[in-house]
C-alpha cells in the first residue's frame, strides 16, 4: 500500500444512527494524516522566553556599558570634583581667644585682627580677598584693615560694618544679656548697618551703640589716641551693669546682681585687661559700697 493510500478513508454510506461513530473515525484518520509537530509544553515555553529576555538584557547592558563612561561617570566625577573643590575652598575656620588672653590674627591682605578674651572670629581663608573680605565676629576685636578696592566687612548678630581701610573696634557677644553692639573708629571711616535701617557713617573718634531690645542707636565719642583702651574695663561715667556684663563676657562667667539698682550707679574708671576680675570687683565694691561673694559659676553682687 502506498503512503497516499495509507490514510485514505474508504467510501462509506453514512447512517444517521451511526453518525457519531463515523465522525470519530474520520477525525482519527485525519489526525494520523497530520505531520507530528513538536508542540512545546509550558515549562519549555517559559525556558525559551527566559533565554530571549536574557539575550535582550545582555545586548542592552553592552550598549549601556559603552555609553556610561561618557555620561554617568563623567557627570558623577564632575559633581564630585565640584563638591570637593567647594568644600575645600569655602571651608571656614574659627579662631578663638582664650579667656583672659587676646589673640592676634594676620590676614592674607596684610590686615590684622586682635581678638579680645572669649571672642571668636570666623572666616574662609582660602577665598578671603579674592572676591570679598568678609569675616564674622562673636565677641570683641580691634581691626587694622589694609587698604584695598575690595571692601572689608565684619558681620555680627546685629550689625554689618563695612570699610575699605581703617582701624576700628567691634563689640557684639551672642551670650550678652543685653544683646548690644558697639563700634568705634580710631582711623579712617566705616559704614554701620543695623535693623535694616539706612547706614550710619562713622569717622575718626566716632562711636555708636546699638540696643537690639529697644532698636535704638546712640552715637558716642572715643579718644582715638588710645586705641588699646578697648581691651580694658570701664570708661567715663559707665553704669555698673555695663561693667559687670563686660567682666562676665570677657571671663565667660556669670555675675548675679540687681540690674535695676546698679544701672543707676555710675562710675568713671579704667582697668587693664591684665588685672584679675576678683581685684576689679573688690576695688569697685570699696568705692561703691557693695558686697562681692564667689559662686560656683562666678560672682554674686549685693548692695
Amino acid at each position: 500500500m502506498s503512503s497516499d493510500d495509507k490514510h485514505t478513508i474508504p467510501p462509506k454510506i453514512l447512517d444517521l444512527q451511526s453518525l457519531p461513530e463515523d465522525l470519530q473515525e474520520i477525525w482519527d484518520a485525519s489526525e494520523e494524516a497530520r505531520p507530528k509537530a513538536q508542540v512545546p509544553d509550558e515549562l519549555e515555553t517559559e525556558d525559551a522566553l527566559k533565554k530571549v529576555l536574557l539575550q535582550i538584557d545582555t545586548q542592552e547592558s553592552k550598549s549601556t556599558t559603552r555609553k556610561r563612561p561618557f555620561y554617568i561617570y563623567a557627570a558623577a566625577a564632575s559633581v564630585l570634583i565640584a563638591a570637593l573643590t567647594a568644600g575645600f575652598l569655602f571651608n571656614s575656620v574659627d579662631i578663638v581667644a582664650p579667656i583672659g588672653q587676646t589673640q592676634l590674627i594676620s590676614l592674607s591682605d596684610g590686615s590684622t585682627v586682635e581678638l579680645n578674651s572669649n571672642s571668636t572670629l570666623t572666616y574662609r581663608p582660602r577665598v578671603y580677598g579674592i572676591f570679598s573680605r568678609n569675616v564674622s565676629l562673636d565677641g570683641e576685636a580691634y581691626f587694622d584693615i589694609a587698604r584695598s578696592t575690595t571692601p572689608f566687612a565684619v558681620t555680627t548678630q546685629h550689625t554689618v560694618v563695612e570699610v575699605l581701610g581703617t582701624e576700628f573696634t567691634v563689640s557684639d557677644w551672642k551670650d550678652s544679656r543685653y544683646n548690644n553692639s558697639e563700634v568705634a573708629v580710631y582711623e579712617g571711616k566705616v559704614q554701620v548697618t543695623a535693623f535694616s535701617e539706612s547706614a550710619h557713617i562713622l569717622e575718626l573718634g566716632d562711636a555708636i551703640s546699638i540696643d537690639s531690645q529697644t532698636k535704638t542707636i546712640t552715637k558716642n565719642e572715643v579718644d582715638p589716641t588710645l586705641p588699646t583702651s578697648w581691651k580694658g574695663i570701664g570708661s567715663s561715667e559707665s553704669d555698673l551693669t555695663s561693667l559687670f556684663e563686660r567682666l562676665a563676657l570677657l571671663n565667660d562667667i556669670e555675675i548675679r546682681f540687681d540690674e535695676e539698682y546698679f544701672s543707676k550707679e555710675k562710675i568713671t574708671a579704667y582697668y587693664s585687661s591684665e588685672k584679675s576680675i576678683s581685684d576689679i570687683l573688690n576695688d569697685l565694691s570699696i568705692v561703691k559700697g557693695f558686697e562681692v561673694s564667689k559662686t560656683k559659676d562666678g560672682f554674686s553682687i549685693t548692695k
